[in-house]
């Protein structure tokens, strides 16, 4: 996806969606799809619960939750909803957060609030439906899945009424767009939750992914009675041009989260004098230049951290992070940019994977037997300190890294 020059944050319905024929369904999407599914969850408890405390709450929030609290109570639809925490409620959150133990918040909280504070932050209300990806005959296996760029959130609430909207008109769509784009709000959801009908609502059913998170593509149809809507941070709301999303709106929402941050204006790749993109060649001469000769886990001037997955990050590159690429050598964190190749196509720029222990780029093969190869590599032993490149058996050698006994062939995913 395109990566936006300045922080995304867009609000729009629920995008959970099952799929309706269980005889075809495919156990292994589904999985995705609920780990994507509380990881959104874990990361808005997170984000509700490190909420800023208002001591003051302004006349405007006020004035929100009344109107708000009034289309509710319109509804009719919401009057056995129990404020308090009852026994059976008590029981049914014990038993979600058993579902959820073995997932955990990927978001960094005190990045989303700045963020949101950011006078350079853009912020759109996207009134869109959608269905499962199975549901549709042009949808790949491997475009069931996004993951979302540096600088961009996405927020969702499972539509309030029996209509499958939010609201009935357009003011009652930009109070709750002010509501979701304030830190008051969302102190607010966090603290009225057991008190007010409308906090109680959308804590139950708030989800939120930042960068580098993985949430379910499907495709989408624009709601006919609710405009899409945009703001630069506390400016006045205004309509989202039709030119944004003539062509993305009845397609896919990746492709309409691409047309957004083309919007916006996506980040530019480092360049050399001509325009050109930076070469393999010409981005190893940079690393060399502006990293640190020693082995290490903090960042350089290139933002990625001076160790081998961060350099992998780096060659490859992985959106930012707070942490600096990626931190991890678990092979279901790299399979999210990446796929699996074999011994025989191979070639320059894959890398070299051993589970939890170290990471190479491949860059050709020494000898016809492949028994040897050519790499690059950030490593810490004592005959190979900081950035290396050099001849080495292949996967990798046994008295380096004796504990190393499987390996995985990976190659960076097109973007």
């Amino acid at each position: 996806m395109n990566e936006p020059k300045r922080p995304i944050v867009i609000i729009q319905f629920s995008c959970d969606p099952f799929h309706g024929d269980d005889e075809a369904f495919d156990k292994e999407i589904e999985s995705q799809r609920m780990k994507s599914h509380h990881v959104g969850r874990h990361n808005a408890i997170r984000v509700l619960k490190m909420a800023p405390k208002r001591k003051r709450i302004t006349q405007t929030i006020k004035n929100i939750e009344t109107e708000m609290a009034k289309n509710l109570a319109q509804e009719g639809l919401y009057q056995d909803e129990l404020l308090s925490p009852g026994k059976k409620s008590t029981l049914r959150g014990m038993r979600l957060s058993q579902d959820m133990r073995t997932f955990k918040s990927t978001i960094d909280v005190k990045q989303f609030y700045r963020v949101m504070k950011n006078p350079n932050t853009k912020f759109y209300f996207l009134p869109i439906h959608g269905a499962h990806p199975k549901d549709f005959e042009n949808v790949t296996k491997d475009e069931f899945f996004i993951t979302l760029p540096e600088k961009m959130y996405i927020i969702t609430v499972t539509p309030m009424n029996a209509r499958g909207l939010f609201f009935n008109n357009t003011l009652e769509d930009k109070l709750f767009f002010d509501y979701l784009t304030s830190l008051t709000g969302y102190s607010r959801i966090y603290y009225q939750r057991h008190k007010t009908l409308l906090a109680r609502l959308i804590y139950n059913t708030l989800r939120i992914w930042g960068p580098g998170d993985t949430l379910l593509n499907r495709e989408i149809q624009p709601d006919r009675d609710h405009q899409p809507m945009q703001r630069r941070s506390r400016k006045v709301i205004k309509r989202l041009p039709r030119a944004v999303y003539r062509n993305s709106m009845n397609s896919q929402m990746d492709k309409f989260y691409n047309d957004i941050a083309q919007q916006q204006g996506v980040r530019k790749t480092r360049r050399k004098n001509g325009g050109k993109r930076l070469s393999r060649k010409d981005k190893i001469a940079y690393w060399k230049k502006h990293t640190a000769k020693n082995y290490s886990h903090r960042k350089n001037k290139t933002g990625y951290r001076s160790d081998c997955s961060g350099f992998i990050s780096y060659m490859w590159d992985i959106p930012l992070t707070d942490k600096g690429g990626l931190a991890s050598l678990r092979t279901a964190d790299w399979f999210k940019y990446s796929k699996p190749v074999s011994e025989e196509k191979l070639q320059s720029g894959d890398a070299i994977l051993l589970p939890g222990k170290h990471v190479i780029m491949f860059d050709k093969w020494a000898d016809k037997e492949h028994t040897f190869y050519w790499g690059y590599q950030m490593c810490n032993k004592k005959d190979c300190r900081g950035f290396t490149y050099m001849k080495l058996p292949f996967p990798y050698s046994k008295t380096r890294r004796p504990d190393a006994t499987s390996y995985i062939l990976l190659r960076r995913n097109s973007s």
